[in-house]
C-alpha cells in the first residue's frame, strides 16, 4: 500500500512524501528495489542527484534487468547533462523493456526520442 501511494504522491509531484514513503518501505523490506527506485527518483526530484544514482545503483545490484531502474539512470544522466551516460541507460532500457508494458509507454517513447537525438 506505502508504494501505490508513493507512486501517486511521484506523479502528484510530492517527492518528500515519496522519499518517506519509500524509506519506510526499505526499512522493513531492505531489497526492495521498485522502493528502491523510487528513492531515487525522489531524491532526483529534489535535486539529490549523487545520492539518485547511488540509490539507483543498488537497485540495480540487486536486480540488473529491471528497466525501471535502468530508465530512473538514464532520466538521472539526462538531467545532470550526461549525455553519453543517458544514452547508454536508456538504450538498455530500451533492451530489455517490454514495449507493451502499458505502465512504461511513456518512458519507451521518451527513450527512443532521447537516444534517436542523440546518437
Amino acid at each position: 500500500a506505502a508504494l501505490k501511494r508513493a507512486t501517486s504522491a511521484l506523479a502528484g509531484g510530492s517527492p518528500s512524501l515519496v522519499l518517506r514513503l519509500a524509506e519506510t518501505v526499505l526499512a522493513a523490506t531492505p531489497d526492495r528495489v521498485e522502493a528502491m527506485i523510487l528513492r531515487a527518483r525522489a531524491l532526483a526530484a529534489l535535486g539529490r542527484f549523487d545520492e539518485a544514482v547511488t540509490a539507483i545503483r543498488r537497485a540495480l545490484s540487486r536486480n540488473p534487468g529491471d528497466p525501471r531502474a535502468h530508465f530512473a539512470l538514464g532520466e538521472t544522466h539526462r538531467v545532470l547533462g550526461e549525455r553519453d551516460k543517458a544514452r547508454a541507460a536508456f538504450e538498455r532500457f530500451l533492451a530489455i523493456v517490454d514495449p507493451s508494458d502499458a505502465d512504461l509507454v511513456r518512458d519507451v517513447a521518451f527513450a527512443r526520442r532521447y537516444v534517436e537525438k542523440h546518437p
